[in-house]
């Protein structure tokens, strides 16, 4: 910070309300509203003094769902829509041709839904499922290089789902598997560099006694390329990992 010291402190009240009603013993809504509070801090490398710190970003979301079961808790059903909205977004503001720094510069709107789903199919064999729908723009946003709002927020899938199934053989063996989906997003602000939807693989088999369980494991089974590439580097990633692990609970 070119010989300058400098010091701040952030706080902030976020507070929480909801509200639920048991319509029925098998379903419940609720609606809730929440505020969230990222503290701000400081561009270290800053020349210029009214870069030295950005301020705190905050969020409010709204969110209404169900929570619901069925045929004597077997089957479970768990839905939701939600709105978020973000002020003082920490964003990277270019403000020369050649430098940029962390600052209040954005705002973005998020919303949409999501759904749960649980089935017992029979006493041994469980599936479960979920999907989740998302639109993440920005509000406003532009600095010295462009414009942006309007852009789809970086790094946030168009939606995500899972699959899979469990089955518990009753004398400690099991055995499950899980699709992952997750959709296209961009890695960049101004939207150039896109990252095609994947799915991913897992999957365990394994036996568990009251104070131990060893299992078998593959995370990205079909060794799934997804790395994410941007304007100045490239996110690798996972590589397929297959383990055997061991776990004693005193």
């Amino acid at each position: 910070m070119s010989g300058r010291t400098k010091d701040n402190s952030w706080d902030d009240i976020a507070p929480k309300f909801s509200v639920d009603y048991a319509f029925t013993p098998e379903f419940m809504g609720y609606v809730t509203i929440a505020k969230g509070f990222r503290p701000g801090g400081f561009n270290v490398w800053s020349s210029v003094a009214e870069y030295d710190s950005f301020e705190s970003e905050e969020l409010w979301s709204y969110e209404i769902g169900a929570k619901t079961q069925f045929f004597e808790n077997r089957l479970i059903v768990n839905g939701a829509l939600f709105y978020m909205d973000r002020n003082d977004m920490q964003a990277t503001e270019q403000t020369t041709e050649s430098m940029s720094y962390t600052t209040n510069a954005a705002t973005a709107i998020s919303y949409g839904a999501e759904l749960e789903v649980q089935a017992k199919i029979t006493p041994k064999f469980t599936m479960t499922a979920s999907v989740g729908y998302i639109n993440s723009e920005f509000d406003e946003y532009q600095d010295y290089l462009g414009d942006y709002s309007g852009n789809k927020v970086s790094q946030v899938p168009d939606y995500t789902f899972s699959i899979g199934g469990q089955y518990r053989a009753g004398n400690g063996f099991y055995a499950g598997v899980d699709l992952i989906g997750v959709g296209r997003m961009y890695s960049d602000r101004e939207n150039e560099y896109e990252q095609d939807a994947y799915q991913l693989i897992n999957a365990k088999i394994g036996y568990e006694a009251e104070t131990w369980d060893i299992y078998l494991y593959g995370k990205n089974v079909f060794d799934e390329d997804y790395s994410m590439v941007g304007e100045s580097y490239i996110t690798y990633s996972e590589p397929r990992e297959i383990g055997v692990k061991l776990t004693y609970r005193f």
